[in-house]
Parts: structure tokens; sequence; C-alpha cells
């Protein structure tokens, strides 16, 4: 409070505040006073000249309530990618809010919604980040107030799953796949080799497979955090077939060599057909 009283002739000498709340008068020139309560309050400064002349003005103040600052959120923790639904809940006794202004703590640009969603992020596949999220609130009347959460939301890291498997194609001769695992941030492996055979080894190192054919190696890879994530790598297991045929044989009953026959590597069924040396079929199985 700024004292402005005049006097034509003579000296104000003394001046007295009372500021319509119960509180003590103050006689300084020029005074600040903390209101404790909204409302409205007759203020009064009385000015005494050295004649003993008096005047005095009252003057109201109106102190407008500050908004009781709330907030609440849909989906605090999570893996990455955390989207969270944030929600205003101020109150303010008497006029009405206007402005919002939130900061969700991680550098993205300040909203001014009473309700909106946010996603964040996380870059640190081994460790949780943590926000702390403000709003400042605005009423009608200018009154401003503000509320921060601290750790508020808590986004865990994602593992990065990855591996290679080679050879990417192969016989079923050598039906056996090398398999090395290059996740990231991972605490739990779940393999499936696709021919409904699993592992949960973090590096199973190789794999047989028992039949031709195209197989999906999936490793579903995951945290402590119940946090995700899945690659895959597709081998080829081709037919080979190896047949084996001698070109003579010892029918002398010694016990080597004395039956004539073929024999095969992934062979189902053949025929055999012996011809003489002038083309005519003499044998045939």
């Amino acid at each position: 409070f700024n004292d402005s009283s005049m006097i034509a002739s003579g000296t104000n000498l003394n001046l007295a505040w009372s500021f319509g709340d119960g509180s003590p008068v103050i006689n300084n020139q020029n005074t600040t006073h903390l209101y404790a309560a909204v409302g409205f309050y007759a203020v009064q400064l009385l000015a005494v000249s050295d004649f003993g002349c008096r005047d005095s003005v009252t003057k109201t103040i109106t102190v407008n309530p500050t908004p009781l600052v709330n907030f609440s959120a849909i989906n605090k923790t999570g893996c990455e990618l955390l989207c969270v639904g944030f929600q205003d809940s101020s109150f303010i006794a008497t006029g009405s809010n206007v402005q919002w202004n939130w900061n969700v703590g991680d550098g993205s640009v300040v909203n001014n919604s009473q309700i909106f969603d946010h996603c964040y992020t996380n870059d640190n596949a081994f460790s949780p980040n943590v926000f702390n999220v403000s709003l400042t609130v605005t009423s009608d009347s200018g009154c401003v107030g503000t509320l921060s959460k601290n750790n508020f939301i808590t986004v865990f890291p994602n593992p990065v799953a990855g591996f290679t498997a080679q050879p990417q194609a192969t016989t079923i001769t050598n039906p056996v796949i090398s398999i090395n695992d290059l996740s990231i941030g991972t605490d739990l492996w779940n393999w499936n080799f696709g021919d409904s055979t699993t592992s949960s080894s973090s590096n199973p190192g190789s794999h047989t497979y028992q039949n031709t054919g195209t197989y999906t190696i999936t490793l579903i890879t995951s945290t402590t955090y119940n946090c995700i994530d899945t690659a895959y790598e597709t081998v080829i297991i081709e037919p080979e077939f190896e047949f084996y045929i001698p070109n003579a044989f010892t029918p002398n009953d010694d016990g080597k060599n004395d039956s004539f026959s073929a024999k095969g590597v992934f062979i189902k069924q053949y025929e055999m057909m012996i011809f003489d040396r002038w083309g005519n079929l003499i044998f045939f199985s």
C-alpha cells in the first residue's frame, strides 16, 4: 500500500492503516500486508496532521482464490512405448480456471488441455526412465496454482531381440543350424525352432532338424519388467539323395559280396534293371 495523502499547510504526522481483517494497525507510510483468506476487505488509511486535523479514506481489496491444483493419469507405469492419459482435476472456490500448462517431464512441448494423451519412450535398454509431471493452472482472476508430482511416470525399457542363424540353407545330410544370440537388455529367452521344439537357453548354440522343409526360428525376449521383443529368421533344410550301387559281386558263398543290391540315403523306393551287353533286360527288381 502506498500513501498519497496531502495537506495544504502543515504536515501529516500520523498515518494509521487498518486492513479490514482484524490485524493490528500499521503506522508506516508505505506498507505491505498478507491476507490469509479469500474475501473482500475494507482497507482504511487515517491521516492526522500536526494540528490534530484528520481525514480518512476506505478502499475495498479483493483477495481472489488460488486454484487448488490436482491431476491424475491412466497407465502411469509400463513398457515403451507408454501412452499415458492425463486429466486435470483442479478446483477453485469461486470463479473458474481458464488456463492449463502441463510439463510432462520429457522435454516435449507444453500441453494446454485439461485432458490429453502423451506417449513416452525409453532409449535405455537396461534401466527404467522416470519422469516428473507438473501442472500450472490460472484462474479467470489471474491467480496461479502449481502442482508437481515427482517420479510420477515410470517407463520400462524394451529388450532388443536379435540373433543369427547360419547357414540359412543346408541339406538334410547336414541339418545343423548354428545360432548366435545378439539380444540386448534381455533377462529371459524363449526360442521356437519351427519344428515343435523350443528352448529357454540364452544361447542354444545350434539346432539339428530331422526333416526337410522351411522353418521359421522365433526368439521372444523379455525383461524382469515383463517387456518383450521378437526376432525371426528363416532357414531351409533341402532334400539330398545319395545312392550307391556296386558294379560287380561274387556269389560264391564265401560271405563276402555274395549279394547284389543298392543302398541309399533318404531313398524310399527304387527300381533296378540289369541289361546284358546286347541291351537285353535280364533282371528287374
